[in-house]
Parts: structure tokens; C-alpha cells; sequence
């Protein structure tokens, strides 16, 4: 994620073609695939642990995953646009997303069962309000306010996988349901694409499929669920197996991920030959075949986990804050802090700047960690718990 964003960002035009331009994006093209991916193993080892999750932990985790994929969407507006010199835009951008803050804390008391039915009230009218506000004050940029975006397809995959997987207790029953769910998302894929978006609102179509924007702009959702949600699914299967075998057991996944990569890579000839008869089957390959690298990956992580010392502990903080990390670097590779160097830096000071990049990502994953761990304790202190278990 950080190596593509950065380079879309930071490099200059002539440094982005050739070889280069197709390593980086062969590399950070696999972030989103992971991101998914990932996804579905957590849920895979929660619904198959001792303690599963309630369903409204379930919903409330991934609701407040939309609401903030949204709200990064005001932040970009206000800050990135600049909508904020104006003072209309200011207001608006204000009220929606305090609103979408409140909405936020609605769904976090909803998830620890705390009354949640007032905040939750007073969040929609409050966005809904400061969306009628954007779209009448800045009409150019509200569909950019309603864009589907990868932290809102994350929220509803986790919404629509938790229930039919949580509702199985046998985990051949759990895998078989996440299978079946994977290949129908992958079968419905071609079609879907072909019909969006149909009679639908596009803000309401974006979550099914993708489409191109007509006008050439940037299109209403990079990551809808077909098929997108696929690779949670099949990362459900995988998080049943782990939680099965452990995650010692991680090679079977290497290898069978290192086949599957092999088997459907658009570089074998005959690939590209069928999928230029059969055009249907190039979504189920590609994510057979960033599916398969993902597994490999996963594998030649847990191999690094192994080792102990500070491969480990940067895999375990940067995947903790993951969520902090991807929303704070956005604004260093595309936002308004990336303005001095936006499109002017040669390979060399790419590499440099990654760099600079990464330690600073490392250090907002222990601030953020460091936070929660106090947030953990002082939540613990008013619940009156033993000292024993704060240590």
C-alpha cells in the first residue's frame, strides 16, 4: 500500500512506465487483495473460537467501518480540495462530519451493547443535514462525498459474511458456506458488471459492481462487493482452517497458494487466449490469482513472525493500527501535505521518501497502540477490575 500510493503520488511521469511502473504496481496492486483477504481470515478465526461474536458486534464493527470510510471522504474534501478557505463549505463540511462521528459512537456503544438508539438518532439527522448542506454549497464535489471506497466495501463484506457463517456450529459447515459464498460472488460478477447501474442511484449501485464513469472522472466504487467480497470469503475458509491447525501449520497454504498464483496468471498464453473467448472468466481468475499470492504471502509473513525480534513486532504494530496507518498516509501521498512533491521525484528520491514514510507510519502504529492500551486500562479501572488483570 505505502510503496503504490506513494509512487502514484510522489514520482514524476517518466519514472512511472516500463519496468518499473509494472513492479510497483504488481506489488502494491496486491494491497486491497490483502486487505480483503485478511478480513475474512479474522472473521473465519472469530466465528470458529471458543467465544464467538455476538451478531451486533459483528454489525457494529462493520457499520463503523462505512462510517468512517465516508467521513475520510469529508476529511478529503475539507483538507485535500481545500474546501475549508470557504466558509460555507467549512460549515457543511463541519456538520456532516460531526454527524458522522456521532453515527460512529452510536455503532461502538451498539457493539458493547450500551444504549446506542439516541447517538445513532442524532448522527443521521446531523448527516443528513450536512449532506443536503454539501450537495447545495458544492454540488461539483458531493458525488466524491458518496464515493464507495475500500474501508466501506471492507464494513458491509464483514456485515454480509458474518451472518450466514455465525450461524453454523460445525466448521465443515462454516467451510462449505464460505466456499459457496466465494464462487457464487465470482460467478455473478461478469453479469453484474454488465448491468450497473441499471434503474439504480449510483451512490446505491456502487456497493454491487463496478462500472466506468461515463464522464471520464473517477469512477463511483473501486471496491464493490462483486468481486471484491470474494476474497473475504475464501479468507473465511482460511481463518476456519488456522484456527483449526494453528498458525504454525501455514505451509500446506504457501504451496497450494504458489499453484494456484501459477495456475491462473494472465502471463501463460493460453490464459489470455481463453479469457479472450471466454471474457466471463477474468474476474474469477484474477482473484484466483491474487488469492493464490496472498496465500503465499501470508505464509513468507508468518515465517517472518517466526524469526521473533523487530520483523515480528513491525508486522504485529503496522497490522494492528492498519486502520490509523491507512488513513494518516493518505494524506502524505496524495493529500494536501503531498503538494510539494506531488508528480517531481526521480526513483532515487522515491526510495528515500518511502522510507521517511515507513518510519513514520511505524511511529503513528506505536502512538495508536500506546493510546489503546491505556483506553483498554482505564475502561478496565471503571469496570472495577482486578489489578491482576491490567498487567
Amino acid at each position: 500500500m505505502l510503496v503504490l500510493h506513494s509512487a502514484h503520488g510522489w514520482l514524476h511521469p517518466d519514472f512511472k512506465s516500463g519496468s518499473v511502473g509494472y513492479w510497483i504496481n504488481s506489488i502494491g496492486g496486491m494491497a486491497a487483495p490483502l486487505f480483503f483477504l485478511l478480513t475474512g481470515i479474522g472473521l473465519g478465526l472469530r466465528v470458529s473460537g471458543k467465544r464467538p461474536p455476538s451478531a451486533r458486534a459483528e454489525l457494529a464493527r462493520g457499520a463503523g467501518l462505512i462510517v468512517l470510510g465516508y467521513l475520510l471522504r469529508v476529511q478529503m474534501w475539507q483538507l485535500d480540495r481545500r474546501a475549508f478557505m470557504e466558509p460555507s463549505n467549512l460549515a457543511a463540511g463541519a456538520l456532516l462530519a460531526g454527524g458522522y462521528l456521532l453515527v460512529y459512537r452510536g455503532w461502538l456503544r451498539f457493539g458493547r451493547a450500551e444504549p446506542a438508539a439516541g447517538t445513532l438518532a442524532m448522527g443521521v439527522a446531523a448527516s443528513g443535514v450536512g449532506l443536503a448542506a454539501a450537495l447545495h454549497v458544492a454540488p461539483a464535489s458531493f458525488p466524491n462525498l458518496l464515493r464507495f471506497d475500500v474501508l466501506q466495501g471492507l464494513g458491509l463484506t464483514g456485515i454480509l459474511l458474518a451472518a450466514p457463517l455465525a450461524r453454523f456450529d460445525s466448521r465443515w459447515a462454516r467451510g462449505l458456506s464460505a466456499a459457496t459464498l466465494g464462487a457464487l460472488i465470482l460467478v455473478f460478477t461478469h453479469p453484474l458488471r454488465a448491468w450497473v447501474p441499471g434503474p439504480l442511484p449510483a451512490a446505491i449501485a456502487a456497493p454491487i459492481a463496478y462500472w466506468p464513469n461515463p464522464a471520464g472522472g473517477a469512477p463511483w466504487a473501486m471496491f464493490p462487493l462483486f468481486p471484491w467480497a470474494a476474497y473475504a470469503a475464501f479468507g473465511a475458509l482460511v481463518g476456519g482452517y488456522l484456527a483449526h491447525v494453528g498458525s504454525a501449520r501455514l505451509l500446506p497454504l504457501g504451496v497450494l497458494g504458489a499453484a494456484l498464483a501459477l495456475l491462473t496468471s494472465e502471463n501463460i498464453t493460453w490464459i489470455v487466449q481463453t479469457l479472450a473467448v471466454h471474457p466471463a472468466l477474468t474476474q474469477p481468475m484474477r482473484v484466483g490469482y491474487r488469492l493464490g499470492l496472498g496465500l503465499a504471502l501470508l505464509w513468507a509473513a508468518g515465517g517472518l513472525a517466526q524469526l521473533g525480534g523487530w520483523p515480528q513486532r513491525w508486522l504485529v504494530e503496522l497490522g494492528r493500527a492498519s486502520l490509523w496507518v491507512y488513513w494518516l498516509h493518505l494524506e502524505f501521498t496524495f493529500g494536501i501535505a503531498a503538494k510539494p512533491i506531488h508528480a517531481k521525484l526521480n526513483l532515487s528520491q522515491w526510495a528515500l521518501h518511502l522510507g521517511a514514510l515507513v518510519v513514520a507510519m511505524m511511529a503513528v502504529a506505536q502512538i495508536r497502540l500506546a493510546l489503546r492500551s491505556r483506553t483498554k486500562q482505564a475502561r478496565q479501572i471503571g469496570a472495577g477490575a482486578p489489578a491482576a488483570n491490567l498487567q
